[in-house]
C-alpha cells in the first residue's frame, strides 16, 4: 500500500520530467538536468494548485498569491517564483495549461 501511494505520488511529476527531457535532453543526465527538472516540478505544482476553482477566483481577486521556490543546497542558493497571473483553459477537457509572468528572484545564502 505505501509503495502504491509513493507511485502515485511521483506520477504527478512526469509531465515536468517528460518537458525537461524534451528541452534538455541532448545534455547528459546530471546535476543540471535533475535542477531543472526539479524546478520544473515547482512550476507543474503552481499549475496544479490552480485546478481548484476556489484557488483561481481568489488569484482573479488578487486575495491569494501563489509562489514557488527552490533551494539549491550545493549552491546555496534560493529562487522564488511569483505566479503574476493566473492559468487559462482554452476548453476544460484539456489537461494543456500554462503559467503565465512568472519571474524569478534568486538569493544566494
Amino acid at each position: 500500500m505505501c509503495s502504491d501511494v509513493i507511485d502515485d505520488w511521483v506520477q504527478i511529476g512526469l509531465p515536468a520530467k517528460a518537458k525537461v527531457k524534451a528541452e534538455f535532453g541532448h545534455l547528459p543526465p546530471d546535476d543540471e538536468q535533475n535542477r531543472e527538472c526539479e524546478m520544473e516540478a515547482v512550476n507543474l505544482s503552481l499549475i496544479n494548485i490552480q485546478t481548484y476553482p476556489y484557488v483561481r477566483e481568489k488569484m482573479a481577486r488578487k486575495a491569494l498569491a501563489l509562489r514557488g521556490g527552490y533551494y539549491d543546497f550545493v549552491k546555496g542558493c534560493f529562487e522564488l517564483w511569483e505566479v503574476k497571473s493566473i492559468i487559462h483553459h482554452e476548453d476544460s477537457a484539456s489537461s494543456t495549461t500554462q503559467i503565465h509572468n512568472i519571474y524569478v528572484v534568486s538569493i544566494t545564502l
